[in-house]
């Protein structure tokens, strides 16, 4: 008798708070429901249980196509850093937050960056219950950095290369300059000219592969 109404008080004890709890998770989503950025609210084994109105304008995705998924099945694609997403397991499977930056993909598969922020949710027996993500299209400010990048290297390069070639045609206007520059062919100091017009004519063309690499870099950023 008194082991059955332990048994009921603890189903009760437990449907309240499971209730509360629900109800706190209905609150939580109408305020979601109104932010631009994209909420996601999945259960503790990371199946996506809701999704707010900026989740499906950013990704394409509505609930029913999303709904018992778990979100980075659809989002994450050849181009999500790997590392990025093997770190973000390790948190989940540790019940922890994270925040990370990371190249999702649209139901129409364009890519775009978001910064995602996680954090898990416990219920009142310290059991987690729920996990909220929170990403924001970055898309945008990535391509500012990038452009804002790539004007620096430009001026610095362009100053660099404007030097270089200002340096190289003058060793060859010296040279041309100087009468006995035929009988010179083969000193050590015509040597040491045609040393120095190699070394010019070979940082320019550093100049160029350091362009061509760093244009290589910037499309990955």
């Amino acid at each position: 008798m008194h082991l059955t109404h332990s048994l009921e008080d603890l189903v009760e004890t437990r449907t309240h708070q499971l209730a509360k709890t629900e109800a706190e998770m209905r609150k939580l989503s109408h305020v979601a429901s109104r932010i631009s950025d994209a909420v996601i609210i999945t259960g503790a084994n990371g199946q996506v249980e809701w999704v707010n109105d900026g989740f499906i304008r950013q990704s394409g995705y509505q609930l029913q196509d999303i709904i018992g998924n778990r979100p980075g099945s659809l989002l994450q694609g050849p181009k999500s850093d790997p590392t990025t997403v093997a770190f973000m397991h390790a948190q989940l499977e540790a019940g922890k937050g994270f925040r990370v930056q990371l190249i999702n993909y649209t139901k129409q598969n364009r890519q775009y960056w978001i910064q995602l922020e996680v954090q898990p949710v416990y219920d009142t027996e310290h059991q987690l219950s729920n996990y909220i993500g929170v990403a924001r299209d970055i898309t945008r400010d990535k391509q500012e950095l990038r452009d804002q990048r790539l004007e620096t290297i430009g001026n610095v390069a362009s100053g660099l290369a404007h030097d270089l070639y200002g340096k190289h045609n003058s060793c060859h206007a010296y040279i041309r300059a100087t009468p006995t520059s035929r009988e010179m062919v083969g000193s050590k100091f015509a040597t040491s000219i045609l040393q120095r017009m190699g070394i010019a004519s070979a940082s320019v063309n550093l100049v160029g592969k350091f362009l061509y690499y760093y244009m290589y870099f910037i499309c990955f950023i």
